[in-house]
């Protein structure tokens, strides 16, 4: 059995009302290091850091048939921020940080990465979503969208719970960041790790 694992810092937070935003926008391309070829399915994941203030925002978001991947976000008039854009390379993780203000609103930023993010054989490779609930903000839906045929799933949600379920929801105690993992285990032909 192989083992695979990709992690998530999952931030489960309740936001007060901003009452004037202005929005922010995030793009760029994934291409292939070696050939130059767009990069389709590659997560990109896209967040603010603590220059941000009191604003978090935390997305996944997925390369198209053209390696383009775009994202938007309201953050709170007057205050700027750094956002970090990060996608995987044969196992690396490659990570951009960017300023933002109501000057400088578009961020964009490009990736070269290996054929393979996972690193290994193509046939398997962790991958999850996320979502809350809408009535419960530290309620959070998770979706395993790992490729290849993984038989079982661990689930770490970093706050000392666990699942061994392929689709778990959990419900957090309290408002906090969190550092989620996810292993799956397939047959022998699967190999690498995210």
């Amino acid at each position: 059995m192989r083992k695979l694992i990709f992690s998530l810092v999952l931030s489960v937070i309740t936001l007060a009302g901003f009452s004037q935003t202005y929005e922010v926008t995030v793009h760029g391309t994934v291409t292939d290091d070696d050939s130059g070829n767009p990069v389709e399915g590659q997560a990109v994941e896209i967040m603010t850091d603590s220059m941000s203030g009191n604003f978090f925002y935390y997305n996944l978001v997925y390369t198209d048939s053209t390696g383009y991947y775009q994202d938007a976000f309201d953050a709170p008039e007057g205050e700027d921020g750094q956002l970090k854009i990060s996608t995987m390379s044969c196992g690396e993780h490659l990570s951009e940080t960017e300023e933002y203000s109501e000057d400088d609103s578009e961020v964009e930023v490009d990736f070269e990465v290996c054929g393979n993010p996972g690193g290994g054989g193509d046939e398997c490779i962790a991958m999850f979503s996320h979502f809350t609930d809408d009535n419960d903000s530290l309620t959070i839906h998770f979706e395993d969208e790992s490729w290849g045929d993984p038989n079982e799933w661990d689930w770490d949600f970093g706050d000392g719970n666990s699942s061994d379920e392929q689709d778990p929801v959990h419900t957090y105690d309290s408002v906090g960041m969190y550092f989620v993992s996810l292993t799956i285990e397939g047959d022998d032909d699967c190999e690498g790790y995210i």
